[in-house]
């Protein structure tokens, strides 16, 4: 049976520290963030964050988690 990993949602509203934690874990954390998704969509095309996060965060969610369960899968 193989070891599944801990895992840590972070959750809040802005400027509460989600992005600092995640900065600061230890490089051998696997980290998955929807920011990351929506601000790679956002370079693609040319927006901000904001201008996309309405309409891309749900397609972001869904990238973000199957990204969580691959993780969970490989390990």
């Amino acid at each position: 049976m193989s070891h599944k990993p801990t895992i840590t949602v972070l959750v809040g509203f802005p400027a509460s520290g989600k992005s600092y934690y995640r900065n600061n874990v230890p490089d051998s954390f696997v980290v998955v963030s929807s920011d990351d998704f929506i601000e790679k969509e956002a370079a693609a095309r040319n927006l901000t964050y904001s201008e996309i996060f309405g309409e891309y965060a749900p397609i972001a969610n869904r990238l973000m988690m199957a990204e969580v369960h691959k993780a969970w899968c490989l390990s």
